[in-house]
């Protein structure tokens, strides 16, 4: 759940590192188990060290061609955490996975030079292979990666220039280079450059991106943040980027642009009103193409709207009123297809160790590929973001309840009502009727 591109157009560019920190990581496989220690060598120089051994769900395949590379490999790694059937079942722990690397960094007396050289290696367990598409052409394959790279950032004055520039076994190389600059007392401005190798191959690399991993993009980030008057505050980014090699459903190399604009407003303390707007330009082959030897790949220009007010009339009680809504269309020739959803939120302190909140939202949107996505609070150490698409309401209820410093309960109920639809889901998912619901239950007792 690292921040991406949003809201927050200038400080989330630069992720600074914390050094060795404990698991909290919110998806069942995405973290290490193993130890790791920090080493004062100098005055100015530190090192550290990690190694990292458990095993991950994925999925395994046995070799039906007597030419192929594997006699056994994966062709993908399982983030769920589901166990329900017995494919799920099977794929539980079935790769291991070893991961070890070291750091070691330079900080100046002044503080404001920093430069460090990283390395990262991986070994699984079984082979891993992706299914042979053609975008898969050069995604990693094999059982053993190493990544190793250097980083620096020098502060002068009212300018903070940062980058990282590393390579993978594969040859491949992934660099980004960035300025933070505050051009005045309510003025700040950020410019970003990132280049990632199609064989460029990093397991846990997370840096800013418009793919999900860093991997076959180039882009040009900038971002702007101004606070014309008290209490006001107006950002915006525009990203330019391009995908030298293919993507999933999209069979030439492409481009595309991401800009956004926000304008917030905050009354008092406890009080904040904002308005935002974005558009996307990505590509997406058309459908009358994926016949063809190439497919042709258009664009696909999304807007969207986001309108959110917050409130706090007394000391236990919050309220929060949100508006999104989007419109897409296509280079395929069908018309504008738009989705919305308004949600009301309201939190109550009842007592020092009672709180409650709900939700009550209604959405309508015209396909899956207008669904609205909205954060919800669930349990402790949760995270739900369901997609909200068709037509129907969304509500939830959850309470918090301490029923001493040591023991606390957390309940929830939360329930999806559909209109027109008398089936929810399908294959193993599927429901009879029109409503899904979901109840949770968490008991933490501290010693």
């Amino acid at each position: 759940m690292a921040a991406g591109k949003g809201a927050e157009t200038i400080t989330h560019l630069r992720r600074a590192s914390l050094g060795v920190r404990p698991y909290a990581a919110l998806l069942e496989n995405t973290f290490f188990r193993g130890a790791a220690a920090t080493y004062q060598l100098a005055p100015r120089w530190e090192a550290t060290a990690f190694a990292s051994r458990k095993n991950i769900d994925a999925n395994a395949q046995q070799r039906t061609d007597s030419l192929a590379q594997y006699d056994e490999f994966s062709t993908s790694l399982l983030t769920t955490g589901f166990h329900r059937t017995s494919t799920e079942i099977a794929n539980r722990q079935r790769l291991a996975e070893t991961v070890g690397g070291g750091h070691l960094g330079y900080l100046s007396a002044d503080g404001d030079l920093a430069v460090g050289f990283t390395a990262v290696g991986t070994h699984y367990g079984m082979a891993y292979q992706k299914r042979p598409e053609p975008y898969n052409r050069y995604e990693f394959s094999g059982q053993n990666n190493l990544t190793a790279g250097v980083h620096y950032s020098y502060g002068w004055r009212n300018l903070l220039l940062f980058g990282e520039s590393g390579g993978s076994s594969g040859g491949g190389l992934g660099t980004l280079n960035g300025l933070l600059a505050s051009l005045g007392p309510t003025v700040d401005a950020a410019v970003l450059v990132r280049h990632y190798d199609v064989d460029f191959h990093t397991t846990y690399g997370n840096a800013l991106s418009e793919n999900t991993r860093d991997i076959n993009e180039s882009g040009l980030y900038v971002g702007l943040k101004v606070r014309p008057l008290a209490r006001w505050e107006v950002s915006a980014y525009f990203d330019q980027f391009r995908f030298p090699w293919l993507r999933y459903r999209v069979g030439a190399p492409s481009q595309g642009q991401d800009a956004l604009l926000r304008l917030a407003f905050t009354p008092t303390k406890t009080s904040l009103l904002y308005a935002q707007y974005r558009a996307r330009l990505k590509p997406l082959d058309l459908p009358a193409s994926l016949g063809r030897p190439v497919p042709l790949p258009g664009q696909q220009l999304r807007h969207s709207l986001l309108v959110y007010c917050e409130a706090q009339p007394t000391a236990q009680l919050g309220l929060r009123t949100r508006l999104q809504a989007s419109y897409l269309r296509a280079d395929d020739g069908l018309p504008w297809r738009r989705g919305y959803v308004l949600s009301q939120d309201a939190s109550v302190q009842l007592a020092r160790r009672v709180q409650l909140a709900a939700r009550y939202a209604v959405f309508d949107t015209d396909d899956y590929d207008t669904r609205q996505y909205m954060f919800e609070q669930d349990v402790l150490y949760a995270i739900s973001v369901p997609a909200l698409y068709g037509q129907g309401t969304r509500a939830y209820f959850i309470a918090q309840l301490g029923f001493s410093k040591h023991f606390t309960m957390w309940l929830r109920y939360a329930e999806t009502r559909y209109r027109h639809q008398t089936t929810i889901g399908s294959g193993l998912e599927e429901i009879q009727g029109s409503v899904r619901s979901e109840v949770t239950a968490q008991v933490r007792y501290r010693l």
